[in-house]
């Protein structure tokens, strides 16, 4: 393998091996990655070193919130211990920590071979020493079109990063990752690494051997559905098929077609996808895929018509039922019978689009979300417990439920409709789980106006009044009640929410509950900001979180 290029950061001066300062040991999360648009131009992008003619590449990534999660810590040799989605733990694989039998390792394929290339890489531009992962938990789908290999290239890059202090930039991790990945039979290009960024959408364009990278800010969310087709797909015919006019000019009508795919046709594909994510425009999101997919098949797919005719996934795509649940869809990555991608209306289409490709088609699938995490959504309110020190009267009602007059509004509220109203009205939060005690349920469901009003109480109601019975009511749609057998405690309380969410979760779209921050909010405390401050408690905390979110 010749020389990595080195990384925006440069290498580290370093005298005798050992002067790198070694860390504690490291929590390393690294997650998987969907090309949204713009698939191929990573690579075609690259010939502009040898044909100017050829357009510069962009492509338009989403890294997942699922994905690989390790601990990392410096050692005298490498080892690696992995862990697949069903928990069986796989390894451990061991190599001295020497560049010619990384290299060797990495030469031979498999799993391994990745964190082999890129040890030998980190090796080469640094004096360090070896390193041990135990990458213990998996919540990245395998093999379905999400870069498992590239993400599991870049947390070996962090890992090395973060035990020796070696100060890499993202970008340098991320071509660290690519010139490992190089070094092993795999075919990658450059936009597989970009999982390094993070959860957010990402634009990167290649102009030769320049990459640019820009983050890329979605006003709302948009649902977003996988679903693997189940079939066998040659990955390897695919791209020598694709690639057989580069770097051209090319000579017959199927590599100019090829040619113009991958040049200006598909920049003015990822701008007008980048300005429907921009705007949080699922409809156009789904119609920019549509269209992406009929010039796939117009311009592309006659190079290898064995490959990319691809009969499952367009009976995907066209299936009505999908139809009439998501804007629209495209393949997944390399293209033929591999994974498909799919824009759904609503969170409540996607799970109904999973129920029916589960268990009418038959196929695995799976929600991502596209500027799903954007921030703190969801809040927390541990409201359990029992207040020895207020008895009688929190033997009578609990202390979250007192009635307190909102100087605000005049009106009389339980106290924890006012830490509700702050957290969904002001700071934003799209969804509370509520921690009481069994027999409390019905306290909070009368509180947040689930139980109907009597006719005749109804009446007495004012205007005013009338009014916020119908703002309580929305406020309760945000709300679910989780309830806490046994009090004991805070964080038992904290657990039993995870564990609804998780199980919830799973339920709706098949895969593990993200790891995302979560506002904790007592539910027995009223929260008032001074009154020289515009920000609400709940967003001076969530401003905070923002600025420092690790």
């Amino acid at each position: 393998m010749a020389e990595p290029s080195s990384p925006s950061t440069p290498c580290s001066p370093l005298g005798a091996l050992g002067e790198t300062k070694k860390q504690t040991q490291q929590e390393v999360f690294v997650p998987g990655r969907l090309c949204l648009f713009g698939e191929h131009s990573d690579w075609s992008g690259a010939f502009r070193r040898f044909n100017p003619e050829i357009a510069a590449g962009a492509t338009l990534v989403l890294g997942t919130t699922q994905g690989l999660y390790a601990t990392a810590r410096a050692a005298p040799d490498i080892s690696f211990v992995a862990t697949d989605g069903d928990g069986r733990r796989v390894g451990p694989w061991r190599c001295a920590a020497d560049r010619a039998a990384l290299l060797a390792e990495a030469a031979k394929g498999g799993f391994f071979s990745y964190v082999a290339g890129v040890a030998a890489v980190v090796l080469t531009n640094h004096r360090v020493g070896g390193l041990a992962v135990d990458q213990h938990t998996t919540t990245l789908p395998l093999k379905k079109g999400l870069s498992s290999s590239a993400a599991v290239c870049v947390l070996v890059a962090r890992a090395f990063n973060r035990c020796y202090g070696l100060k890499l930039s993202t970008r340098g991790e991320m071509e660290y990752a690519y010139q490992g990945e190089i070094a092993t039979p795999s075919s990658c290009g450059r936009m597989d690494q970009a999982c390094a960024f993070g959860s957010q959408p990402t634009l990167l364009t290649y102009d030769g051997d320049r990459l640019e990278v820009e983050a890329i800010a979605v006003a709302k969310p948009i649902r977003l559905m996988i679903v693997d087709l189940g079939q066998e797909k040659d990955t390897p015919l695919m791209l020598r098929s694709l690639q057989r006019s580069f770097p051209g000019p090319p000579t017959d009508d199927v590599g100019r077609n090829v040619h113009a795919w991958l040049g200006e046709a598909n920049r003015r594909r990822v701008d007008a996808a980048l300005a429907a994510l921009r705007a949080g425009d699922a409809a156009a999101l789904g119609a920019f895929m549509d269209a992406a997919m009929a010039d796939f098949d117009r311009l592309a797919a006659p190079e290898c018509p064995a490959q990319f005719a691809a009969p499952t996934l367009h009976a995907v795509l066209a299936d009505p039922t999908l139809r009439r649940l998501c804007h629209g869809g495209k393949g997944v990555g390399c293209g033929g019978e591999g994974s498909a991608q799919l824009v759904c209306k609503s969170e409540a289409a996607r799970a109904e689009a999973l129920a029916y490709v589960s268990e009418s088609l038959g196929m695995w699938c799976c929600g991502i979300d596209v500027g799903g995490s954007r921030g703190v959504t969801r809040a927390v309110i541990p409201a359990a417990g029992y207040h020895g020190a207020l008895f009688p009267a929190s033997h009578v009602t609990p202390s979250p439920l007192w009635p307190v007059v909102d100087d605000r509004d005049g009106l009389v509220k339980p106290a924890i409709l006012l830490t509700i109203e702050e957290l969904v009205d002001r700071a934003g939060v799209e969804e509370i789980v509520v921690v009481v005690q069994r027999g409390d349920v019905g306290s909070y469901e009368r509180a947040l106006m689930r139980t109907p009003l009597d006719e005749a109480n109804e009446h007495r109601l004012n205007e005013k009044a009338a009014a916020y019975a119908a703002r309580a009511r929305r406020l309760g749609e945000r709300v679910a009640l989780v309830v806490q057998d046994r009090q004991e405690g805070l964080g038992h309380a904290l657990l039993c929410a995870r564990d609804f969410l998780a199980r919830r979760h799973l339920e709706a779209t098949r895969t593990p509950l993200p790891e995302e921050p979560v506002l904790v909010v007592l539910g027995d405390h009223l929260y008032r900001e001074a009154s020289t401050v515009s920000l609400s408690c709940a967003q001076q905390l969530l401003a905070a979180q923002a600025e420092h979110p690790d």
